[in-house]
């Protein structure tokens, strides 16, 4: 497959869809200019709020313009949308807030497709599952038939498209006058859910060169490049990059942490799990690679207090109370000391286990219970 570059940039404003074929600064100054001669057009307005959000990550100037647009025109839709995505985006605000924004955009115009393509950005940043949002993209589909924005996050989730229908929708995609850079990193989606790497990779890349600054777009070509091209440095660079734009953003300090573990660099991929417990303490993922990476060091007093921590956040997690059963044992030198700890945690265990925990699980906790009860002449407490 073949992608041809083209400068597309694509704003959303007064419902209608504006596009630009300049490079993003020039777009930018002449956008501003306009503005200065109009200060009060609506359309200026809320593209200038979105290219400070979209391509220089300024979401505080974006609102700051979508506010004015608000004041001028109280129902203006496209405002609202944006701020909606403003907050999906850069990790700010309540979902409920997030919602109810777009329960007024239906409520002014439920006939808007713009409305339904934020609704399951919002629905996909939610983690919901794939067949919720595969049932919800065709429900908007059937709306929309023709859109292009609908049609093309609905083969991102559609995984199973047949050879025919991957050649025609595809081509569709790639021909159209509004592949920007987020729809080529849709794109990339698609084509590597089709077993297509090179023209993803290819996509990414193309959307890396019309917004240097997206975050995501970094993070996804520093992906590809890592798991396709096997080249963890080079990665590990483009990583860097999008933590530049978005410091806080967890995918990619997520990313960093597997990659340096990948290439055996534990004192890098350490910093990075601190800084995400930094930004947030009750991180899972954090508490689960501290826990893992204890049992690889041997250091198993550092992991029994990550492990404690994490069943207090997380007490129904089978496989964490399992690890902290484990480095009870472990950092005690096989004593078990702290033995009422030990039988409390195995019957909260017992309690959550799954159909899918192994018999070794179940025989290791039985196996030290023994030894705690017949240490402590109780052990016809157990039987």
């Amino acid at each position: 497959m073949s992608l041809e570059f083209r400068e597309i940039h694509v704003f959303y404003a007064q419902k209608q869809v504006i596009t630009f074929n300049d490079q993003i600064d020039l777009v930018k100054n002449r956008v501003e200019n306009q503005l200065k001669a109009q200060p009060k057009d609506i359309k200026l307005l809320l593209v200038m709020a979105q290219i400070y959000h979209l391509y220089y990550n300024n979401y505080k100037l974006a609102l700051n313009l979508i506010k004015k647009v608000l004041q001028i025109d109280p129902k203006n839709v496209d405002a609202r949308l944006d701020l909606v995505d403003i907050m999906k985006y850069h990790s700010v605000g309540e979902s409920s807030g997030k919602q109810t924004l777009l329960e007024e955009c239906l409520e002014l115009d439920k006939y808007y497709w713009r409305i339904y393509f934020i609704q399951l950005k919002v629905y996909d940043s939610m983690k919901l599952s794939n067949l919720f949002l595969l049932s919800k993209a065709i429900e908007y589909l059937e709306m929309f038939p023709n859109n292009f924005w609908l049609k093309t996050y609905y083969l991102q989730i559609d995984t199973d498209m047949s050879q025919q229908n991957k050649i025609q929708d595809l081509t569709y995609l790639k021909e159209s006058e509004y592949l920007d850079f987020e729809m080529l990193r849709r794109l990339a989606y698609i084509t590597k859910n089709q077993q297509e790497k090179d023209f993803s990779i290819l996509c990414e890349e193309y959307s890396i060169r019309l917004n240097p600054n997206s975050f995501y777009s970094l993070n996804n070509l520093a992906y590809s490049i890592a798991k396709y091209k096997d080249n963890q440095q080079k990665s590990i660079e483009y990583y860097k990059k999008a933590l530049e734009q978005n410091p806080n953003y967890f995918t990619t300090l997520k990313n960093l942490v597997i990659t340096y573990e990948d290439i055996k660099d534990y004192t890098n991929s350490l910093q990075y799990l601190k800084r995400i417990l930094r930004q947030n303490k009750k991180s899972e993922f954090a508490y689960r690679m501290m826990i893992g990476n204890s049992f690889k060091d041997q250091e198993f007093k550092i992991g029994l207090f990550f492990a404690k921590k994490s069943v207090e956040l997380f007490p129904n997690q089978f496989d964490l109370l399992i690890s902290y059963l484990d480095l009870i044992v472990r950092s005690s030198g096989y004593q078990i000391y702290d033995y009422e700890e030990f039988e409390i945690v195995s019957f909260q265990a017992m309690k959550y286990k799954t159909k899918n925990v192994s018999e070794n699980d179940l025989d290791f906790i039985c196996q030290n219970l023994i030894y705690i009860y017949s240490q402590n002449n109780l052990i016809d407490d157990f039987w």
